[in-house]
């Protein structure tokens, strides 16, 4: 378990960035009265998580003091930080939608309903139950896309320096 205490401590500090992130939102009204606002800047939050993803993986690599730094040294770095935020994340997802924003889920599908995004059962199959098994899996797949992505960019940096 020693070996994995950074990659515990970045998947901890990017679930505690998120909720920071919901909070921020909350505050904002982006869950309630200016939801709108919420879809219009959820982009800003992948560039964040972009970037805290990076920091952590940056970190991971320093503290395994790798001289050589191979492709398949990063890739396997930010798949195992990828997998331990996956299996935390339905439960900050339970927490999130249950106790920090509880109508976020209902003002989301009163929106996308408005705004004729969906129509009929569309907008009403967003749930806590779809959302609890859907965004995992997409965080997933984000994860692996931005390990392949650093794994080249990690790559090119430890031949420079």
């Amino acid at each position: 378990m020693g070996e994995y205490n950074t990659h515990l401590k970045w998947s901890l500090l990017f679930i505690g960035t998120c909720f920071c992130w919901q909070v921020f939102e909350r505050l904002g009204g982006w869950h309630y009265e200016q939801i709108e606002l919420h879809f219009k800047f959820r982009t800003l939050f992948f560039i964040l998580t972009t970037i805290f993803f990076f920091l952590g993986i940056r970190d991971i690599i320093k503290q395994e003091n790798h001289k050589h730094l191979k492709k398949r040294t990063v890739l396997s770095h930010g798949l195992i930080l990828t997998g331990i935020i996956a299996l935390l994340m339905p439960a900050s997802l339970w927490i999130l939608y249950n106790f920090i924003t509880p109508d976020f889920i209902a003002n989301a599908n009163d929106f996308l309903a408005e705004s004729k995004k969906y129509s009929g059962n569309r907008s009403t199959s967003l749930s806590d139950k779809v959302l609890l098994t859907r965004i995992p899996f997409i965080f997933i797949i984000w994860g692996v896309i931005n390990s392949a992505i650093m794994s080249f960019v990690f790559k090119i940096e430890s031949t420079r320096g």
